[in-house]
């Protein structure tokens, strides 16, 4: 059913609303089927970037981001060998949602396949808010790939539009 809402048009208004679809699935007994992974593969535009948006702001007690994760931008034991300042800033970066590689690589294939303004937006708000993780992500895309031109083509749009 997960699967079938991200065909709909379906959308999170708010995480009120993610909340409780996220608890009819606890209680049910189904909540191991509400993956992120699904909600970041929703083929229709509105219900992927509701998805991300809401994914990069949950709270850890309501749904565990960085626990559905397979891969991580980045690990505390990354930086083990530097300084004091640096370890301490990696290991708040290492609790943000947007240390999902998943999440970020996400969010870079969304921004390259919209003109909405209001998600482009949004996706500008995020970059500038995040940019240490979202640059590291960007950095682990495969090279070369269409992921490449993703990254220009959103970095352009941020320079261009400031």
């Amino acid at each position: 059913m997960l699967v079938e809402l991200g065909r709909a048009n379906f959308h999170f208004p708010d995480l009120e609303r993610f909340n409780f679809l996220l608890s009819i699935y606890r209680a049910a007994g189904q909540f191991s089927v509400f993956s992120m992974k699904t909600l970041l593969e929703w083929t229709d535009f509105t219900a992927r970037y509701s998805a991300i948006r809401i994914l990069t702001r949950v709270p850890k007690e309501i749904f565990d981001v960085l626990e559905q994760s397979e891969n991580l931008v980045l690990q505390t034991s990354d930086v083990a060998q530097s300084s004091p300042l640096v370890r301490e800033k990696a290991a708040y970066l290492a609790q943000q949602n947007l240390n999902s590689l998943d999440l970020c690589h996400a969010f870079y294939h969304l921004s390259a396949y919209t003109e909405e303004p209001q998600a482009i937006a949004f996706l500008r708000d995020e970059f500038r808010n995040n940019v240490e993780l979202l640059t590291l992500a960007g950095l682990l895309l495969p090279v070369p790939s269409p992921s490449s031109a993703i990254i220009s083509k959103y970095l352009g749009t941020l320079v261009s539009n400031d």
